[in-house]
């Protein structure tokens, strides 16, 4: 007789409790699958500093798309520098000047009003919210970085807020591809596509800055829908904090962004990845990281498995259902096929959420 699924919905900050049931019950290693490649990508030790092992590359996760002809849906999966970006956004791999970085909030930090000295703000580009960056710094800053000011832009709200759907007819299409896990397709039905997961990562990273730091942002400004936005969103920040006498540094993901706003007069940095093919196989950090790491790969696969010893867990980014409150609690759902492993965990988030 087949056990029966549990089913729990759980907060990125509730993460770690599962991790811990996993160790009590002597898992302290396991694999990540996502669903829709089904093959390992990453292998992850749970010890005190968190060890990650890449387990693909680039070439073998070509020939998994070739053979299952997933070039076809590139709304529905991702490519292989998704897992690069995970990387980053979780704070395991850093970008390739993250010391230049450091190196300029030095100098902001060092900066006293009281001796006439310019206050200095902060801004960040889309791309960035989609790399959290500010959830990378708050994770690994050796200081509070909500202390710092930063300045926010409505245009790039706006973009982030932009919003598309997966179709049933390409679901349908995509499941002839599949002799298997069709119950987990069931979850994606009206569903957001790989496009929309990204701009809600960046929303709720907005958000979460927004509402942990000391920021400024122009509610007052007026969009103009035919113009580009790039030189909106440069002249939003030069508007709200240069013409107001404070200096400004702007960090970007895009090259061209971050060289239109230097031209602009503005100190930009463009935060530059790592080549694909420079990318290391192993990288550690903490249990909070990991929590990110594995809401992160739940959220671009839409779902993935975790594979242990013992257990296999079914960890969903994407479900029917799922709204902005989940969104905002950066919520994963999971499915537990077995009895002792869901009975603890619901017993130790009892005891958490009392």
């Amino acid at each position: 007789m087949a056990n029966r699924i549990s089913e729990f919905v759980l907060k990125l900050e509730e993460l770690p409790i599962l991790l811990n049931v996993l160790y009590l019950k002597a898992n302290d290693w396991f694999h990540i699958y996502p669903y829709i490649i089904e093959e390992n990508t990453f292998s992850v030790t749970l010890e005190k500093i968190v060890k990650i092992t890449r387990l693909i590359n680039k070439s073998r996760y070509q020939e998994i798309i070739t053979e299952k002809q997933l070039s076809d849906f590139p709304n529905i999966v991702p490519k292989f520098e998704v897992l690069r970006g995970i990387l980053i956004a979780s704070g395991f791999l850093k970008m390739k000047n993250w010391s230049t970085i450091l190196e300029e909030l030095e100098k902001i930090k060092l900066i006293d009003p009281l001796k006439g000295e310019r206050q200095a703000f902060i801004g960040l580009d889309t791309n960035c919210f989609i790399d959290r960056i500010y959830s990378v710094l708050k994770h690994s800053y050796k200081t509070d970085i909500s202390n710092f000011y930063f300045v926010l832009s409505r245009i790039i709200r706006n973009e982030l807020m932009s919003m598309r759907t997966i179709s049933n007819t390409q679901l349908d299409d995509l499941r002839e591809r599949y002799t298997k896990n069709h119950e987990i397709f069931k979850e994606f039905w009206n569903g957001d596509n790989l496009y929309t997961r990204t701009r809600h990562l960046g929303l709720v990273e907005f958000n979460k800055l927004r509402k942990q730091s000391k920021c400024l942002i122009n509610d007052g400004l007026d969009i103009n829908e035919s113009r580009e936005f790039d030189y909106q969103i440069i002249e939003d920040f030069r508007n709200q904090i240069l013409k107001q006498g404070y200096n400004l540094l702007l960090l970007s993901s895009d090259k061209q962004f971050a060289d239109q706003a230097r031209q602009s007069g503005i100190n930009s940095i463009y935060l530059e990845r790592l080549p694909l093919e420079d990318m290391p196989r192993q990288f550690s950090g903490t249990w909070s990281m990991l929590c990110d790491f594995l809401y992160l790969n739940s959220v671009y696969f839409g779902a993935i498995h975790l594979v242990c010893k013992k257990y296999k867990i079914k960890m969903f980014g994407i479900w029917r259902g799922k709204g902005a409150t989940e969104w905002d609690s950066e919520s994963v759902k999971i499915w537990i096929g077995s009895e002792k492993l869901s009975n603890l965990l619901d017993q130790q988030l009892t005891i958490v959420r009392t």
